[in-house]
C-alpha cells in the first residue's frame, strides 16, 4: 500500500522531470517542486512550528507562507502573524537549523557516543528541543551549533589509521 507521502514524492519527481524536459531553468524547477512539497503543510502561528518551517524551507519559508495565502489555505491575518514571527526569528538569530547548533558531533563523541547515526539522532533531538523552546521553559542557558564534521571525523580517523598506523592520542580512538 502506498501512503500519501510516497504519492507526493512521486508527484514531485514527475513534475521535476517534466519541467526539465520542457527546459525550465533550475530556479523555476526548484521553486515549483518546493511549493508542491509545501502544499500539504498546515501552517499555524506557533513559534516552534514556524521554526520548523524555517528549518525545512530555509530562505523560501516566506514564499511557502505566501503560497498558502495566495491559494486560500490561510487568512491574511495568519499570513501577517507568521511572517512577523519569521522576521523576529531571523532578527534574533534564533536556532532553527543544525548549522546553528552550538554543539557538534565531536562534542557529543567526547561523551563516548561513536556511531554516527546515534550522533545525528542526538543532534536532531537537541535541535527539536531548541525549536520547541524547551531551553527557555526550563531556564536553561545554552544554544546549539552543529557542523558536518561529525560525519567526517570518524571516516578520517579510519583513513589515517590505515595510512599511518595507530598513533597514541591521535588515531587510537574513533574520532578526532
Amino acid at each position: 500500500m502506498i501512503d500519501g507521502n510516497e504519492i507526493a514524492r512521486q508527484s514531485t519527481e514527475e513534475t521535476e522531470k517534466m519541467l526539465r524536459e520542457l527546459k525550465y531553468d533550475n530556479r523555476t524547477v526548484k521553486y515549483v517542486t518546493l511549493m508542491l512539497g509545501a502544499k500539504e503543510i498546515t501552517l499555524t502561528d506557533s513559534r516552534p512550528q514556524v521554526k520548523r518551517l524555517i528549518s525545512r524551507f530555509g530562505d523560501e519559508a516566506v514564499s511557502v507562507v505566501d503560497f498558502h495565502l495566495y491559494t486560500g489555505r490561510i487568512t491574511a491575518e495568519l499570513h501577517k502573524s507568521i511572517t512577523d514571527i519569521i522576521g523576529s526569528i531571523i532578527a534574533n538569530k534564533e536556532c532553527c537549523t543544525l548549522s546553528k547548533l552550538a554543539v557538534n558531533g565531536s562534542d557529543i563523541a567526547t561523551f563516548g557516543i561513536f556511531p554516527q547515526n546515534k550522533i545525528g539522532k542526538i543532534l536532531h533531538a537537541l535541535l527539536e528541543k531548541v525549536m520547541d523552546e524547551e531551553c527557555e521553559k526550563r531556564k536553561l542557558n545554552f544554544s546549539l551549533l552543529a557542523t558536518p564534521a561529525e560525519g567526517l571525523s570518524g571516516r578520517f580517523v579510519k583513513m589515517d589509521k590505515k595510512k599511518f598506523g595507530e598513533i597514541p592520542g591521535v588515531t587510537d580512538r574513533d574520532y578526532y
